[in-house]
């Protein structure tokens, strides 16, 4: 089994808590009991699933934020992933529809919409679940007054009928699920802060390591200038005209008397020597 194949099998292992039907190849059905209706979750794996985001339908149609074109279409499932969780979807859609019921569509409500795959039966109709207010009819009309007017106890009431237990429960799970997050949460909370310190700590570090790398950056490009071949030509030229200079300055003093003959000739050989010398390093130099 490769490993999009186990990817695949993980996603439809996670629907498992919510009692899937198998009603296809690639088709999976989950039932949402609503307090004043039945809904039926369609749920489509394409071939490619999960690198391919499946499909979500809900019969009868619907209205509600969450689909467009009687297709799920929420964040979730805009973002899917590889690594998404379709359990985690159907449970945040199970736990909004609880919040927030949908709109049975008028236009559609009488009758399915016939599915993509042909080995997915088409019921015609699906009737919707009313409440049955069990015990109501025993009650005198002070005893119903009095249930009306005390909150507690018609909540008591209304969340012990067998219709809306299911979606108590539900919800109930779903917000001890929420509550075990935020308290993992809390507890690693001093952990946050310690990588937090050090991360800044660190930033800290990076920062001073910055400023010397620049000024060692300066310190190379004022080398690099020292060295480099305009500076060493211009200063090779400047020798060469002094050498050029040192020999007018020994011819001067020879007219002049400062010098011997024998001194004189010394100091003209040894200052066009170094001339020369330095010419023709200079000619190189620039050639």
């Amino acid at each position: 089994m490769s490993s999009i194949d186990q990817l695949r099998l993980k996603q439809i292992e996670s629907l498992a808590v919510f009692d899937p039907k198998q009603v296809g190849q690639s088709y999976y059905q989950i039932v949402c009991h609503l307090p004043s209706q039945v809904l039926h979750i369609f749920i489509h794996l394409p071939s490619h699933f999960p690198e391919v985001k499946p499909s979500i339908e809900v019969k009868p149609a619907i209205n509600h934020p969450w689909f467009k074109n009687g297709v799920l279409a929420n964040d979730r499932i805009i973002k899917w992933s590889l690594h998404s969780s379709l359990g985690k979807v159907i449970e945040e859609l199970l736990l909004e529809f609880s919040m927030n019921p949908p709109v049975i569509n008028v236009m559609t409500s009488n009758q399915y919409s016939k599915p993509v795959e042909q080995s997915i039966p088409s019921p015609t109709t699906l009737p919707t679940q009313e409440l049955e207010f069990i015990g109501l009819d025993t009650k005198t009309n002070q005893e119903l007054e009095d249930l009306l007017l005390d909150d507690n106890a018609f909540a008591e009431y209304f969340y012990s009928l067998d219709q809306v237990k299911p979606n108590k429960e539900m919800q109930d799970s779903l917000l001890e699920k929420n509550n075990e997050i935020a308290k993992t949460n809390l507890n690693r909370e001093d952990e946050i802060k310690d990588l937090q310190t050090r991360i800044k700590a660190l930033q800290e570090i990076n920062v001073k390591h910055r400023e010397q790398l620049d000024d060692l950056l300066q310190e190379q490009q004022k080398e690099l200038v020292r060295f480099g071949s305009e500076y060493i030509t211009e200063q090779l030229r400047q020798m060469v005209a002094t050498s050029e200079d040192m020999t007018e300055l020994s011819a001067t003093s020879y007219l002049e008397g400062k010098l011997t003959e024998d001194e004189f000739i010394k100091a003209f050989k040894e200052s066009r020597k170094l001339f020369h010398a330095r010419s023709f390093k200079l000619e190189k130099l620039t050639q």
